[in-house]
């Protein structure tokens, strides 16, 4: 344990904790670790640490941090932070902040914020915002726009939307398009398309597709594919997979894959992995893993880390 009194410091730590003592040349103090006597002396030399006295004389000096009465004074002086009366008064100054008196007097100012008169002046002046009533426009002067009665004469012009009169329309001339008689037709003219029948040619042509049949094949050919019975060729060839003799297989040959017998073996072997017994093994060799007693150990060794202990 001797290696534990040089690793922070040049030299050993002063058994007094009460004012900072110089611990090398590289390091002028060691008093803003974390030790539970010298958070207060950290407090007054530097005041960005989190200490509730600290916190006042910052909240006096810096309005900017999280104060009730640094809070306070921001609003005046900043009306851009969030706070009620700061709120109000940016709601005057700038009507485009989330106020509701500051929505009214936007409406009238920008019809194009989301307010319900701004919206119905917006529906005559600019027929595309979203509006019943301009919905009702829009679709007489673009039918591309989502309405029924544009849908229709869409459907006739572009028969590429999506209309069950164009759709049927499009299944004729192009039968790549999502339509039950198209989907026939394409089966037979490309079999790589999602149906019953085209799959069951795609399953002869092509064994690397997923049918019952090609399956089967598949596993005879290629002992790499999801099939049960290609499972268990692939335990003998290659015990890696995840079948459950081929795990068993695993563990005795690495023992790091996770399995009960294989984290004990492996406990012993290497302490740093997770089990009860290396963990207390650990806790000896190596002080700052997370343990109790190395918690205690650590604490009075390296006051830099976070223990209660005094």
């Amino acid at each position: 344990m001797a290696f534990l009194t040089t690793s922070v410091c040049a030299g050993p730590i002063p058994v007094n904790h009460e004012r900072a003592a110089p611990c090398g040349p590289s390091q002028a103090y060691c008093a803003d670790f974390n030790n539970p006597k010298l958070p207060e002396k950290r407090a007054e030399a530097y005041p960005s640490y989190n200490n509730s006295e600290a916190k006042e004389k910052r909240a006096e000096a810096y309005p900017k941090y999280n104060n009730s009465e640094a809070k306070e004074k921001r609003a005046e002086a900043y009306p851009k932070y969030n706070n009620s009366e700061a709120k109000e008064k940016r709601a005057e100054a700038y009507p485009k902040y989330n106020n509701s008196e500051a929505k009214e007097k936007r409406a009238e100012a920008y019809p194009k914020y989301n307010n319900s008169e701004a919206k119905e002046k917006r529906a005559e002046a600019y027929p595309k915002y979203n509006n019943s009533e301009a919905k009702e426009k829009r679709a007489e002067a673009y039918p591309k726009y989502n309405n029924s009665e544009a849908k229709e004469k869409r459907a006739e012009a572009y028969p590429k939307y999506n209309n069950s009169e164009a759709k049927e329309k499009r299944a004729e001339a192009y039968p790549k398009y999502n339509n039950s008689e198209a989907k026939e037709k394409r089966a037979e003219a490309y079999p790589k398309y999602n149906n019953s029948e085209a799959k069951e040619k795609r399953a002869e042509a092509y064994l690397k597709y997923n049918n019952s049949e090609a399956k089967e094949k598949r596993a005879e050919a290629y002992p790499s594919y999801n099939n049960s019975e290609a499972k268990e060729k692939r335990v003998e060839a290659y015990p890696k997979y995840n079948n459950s003799e081929a795990k068993e297989k695993r563990i005795e040959a690495y023992p790091k894959y996770n399995n009960s017998e294989a984290k004990e073996k492996r406990a012993e072997a290497y302490p740093s992995y997770n089990n009860s017994e290396a963990k207390e093994k650990r806790a000896e060799a190596y002080p700052n893993y997370n343990n109790s007693e190395a918690k205690e150990k650590r604490a009075e060794a390296y006051p830099s880390y976070s223990n209660s202990a005094e």
